[in-house]
């Protein structure tokens, strides 16, 4: 049994994967500046006042995704060069980029911003393979367990 749970492992291929950043930060054709007027989702999305008095809005993290390892946290008040992966709002930016702080407050969430620190949990897919695993460990810790208990009850001598 548990050389089946081995071996599907090992043939089931993994989901995909977001490492962290390697060096150096990406700069981006499209930098601009711009001070965060209002911020959401846990401070990943800003919405950012231009020099030229337009509006932009900066999402920190991959779209509709949980909390990742790269993500970027904004603080309101801040000014920020922004060198998003993409031309148009709203942008995407992650703390690979070569975005960066010029002036203002530092955002205050829980465990910093994305640069400096790693999830508690990483986000799993529901209905993944990887989100059950934990389930067949306990069903295969029980079957061995009953494997076991079945093997040493054949040993003992009946009763007479």
């Amino acid at each position: 049994m548990c050389l089946a749970l081995v071996a599907l492992f090992l043939l089931v291929p993994a989901g995909p994967a977001a490492g962290s950043c390697v060096l150096p930060p990406r700069t981006s054709p499209h930098a601009f500046t711009g001070t965060v007027v209002a911020v959401s989702h846990g401070g990943r999305e800003a919405t950012v006042r231009l020099p030229d008095g337009g509006r932009a809005v900066v999402v920190g993290g991959p779209p509709g995704a949980s909390a990742t390892s790269v993500d970027r946290v904004y603080a309101v008040g801040a000014t920020y060069e922004f060198h998003p992966l993409d031309a148009t709002s709203p942008f995407q930016d992650n703390a690979c980029t070569a975005t960066r702080q010029l002036s203002g407050p530092v955002a205050s969430t829980a465990g910093g911003t994305g640069a400096d620190r790693m999830p508690a949990r990483l986000p799993v897919e529901q209905g993944s393979l990887v989100s059950w695993l934990p389930v067949a460990g306990v069903v295969a810790i029980g079957g061995l367990a009953l494997v076991v208990a079945l093997a040493v009850r054949r040993r003992r001598p009946a009763p007479r």
